[in-house]
């Protein structure tokens, strides 16, 4: 059986949230990590009143929720 868990997003998994989302939106545009990009995910990341959980099976988002 898969390893599943759920727990809070690390701050270095936007590339794997951006995946996940790419996945559920296949018709969404391809978006660039740049400075822009990492400046809201920093935003994100700091405000107190946003956690991102996310379910992980076997080292892979396979859903989230704000």
């Amino acid at each position: 059986m898969p390893a599943v868990s759920a727990r809070l997003i690390q701050r270095d998994e936007l590339p794997k949230l951006l995946q996940l989302y790419k996945h559920l939106h296949e018709d969404d545009p391809e978006l660039e990590i740049n400075a822009s990009l990492e400046e809201l995910w920093g935003d994100i990341w700091n405000d107190r009143f946003i956690k991102i959980i996310v379910i992980e099976r076997n080292g892979e988002l396979i859903s989230s929720c704000v």
